[in-house]
C-alpha cells in the first residue's frame, strides 16, 4: 500500500504538469496576456508569419505599451514599414497611425498559405 501512495504523490503531479503544457501549441496572438502575447509575436517574426499581421495591427491599440512596442517592431519586421506609428504616443495620438494600418491592409490583404518559390 506504501508503494502505491508514493506513485500516485509521484505520478499525480506529473500527469498534472503534462496536461497543463504537454501539447500546447505556440502562445496565440489573440490573448490579451502580455506574457502570452508577446512571445507569440516574436514567434509570428521567426515563422515570417505574415497572416499574424491582422493582430499585429490590432494590438497597436493595446492599454499595453509593451504589446504596443513588440507590435510594431513586429510590424515593421514582417513588412519592411511602420507607417509612422509610435508605440509611446497617447491613445488619441496613436489613432491616425493604427488607421493607416487598418488602410494598408485592405490593399495587402495577407494570406496563410507559403510563398511558393519558382524554379
Amino acid at each position: 500500500m506504501a508503494s502505491s501512495a508514493r506513485i500516485a504523490v509521484l505520478f499525480v503531479p506529473a500527469l498534472t504538469l503534462c496536461a497543463l503544457s504537454c501539447g500546447r501549441s505556440e502562445p496565440p496572438l489573440g490573448r490579451q496576456d502580455p506574457a502570452y502575447k508577446i512571445p507569440a509575436m516574436k514567434s509570428a517574426v521567426g515563422d515570417k508569419d505574415v497572416a499574424a499581421i491582422p493582430r499585429l495591427i490590432d494590438a497597436l491599440d493595446s492599454d499595453d505599451s509593451a504589446v504596443r512596442l513588440y507590435a510594431i517592431i513586429a510590424l515593421e519586421k514582417l513588412t519592411g514599414q511602420t507607417l509612422d506609428y509610435e508605440f509611446y504616443a497617447d491613445r488619441p495620438d496613436r489613432q491616425p497611425a493604427i488607421q493607416r494600418w487598418k488602410q494598408w491592409l485592405t490593399g495587402h490583404r495577407p494570406t496563410t498559405q507559403p510563398a511558393t518559390r519558382q524554379a
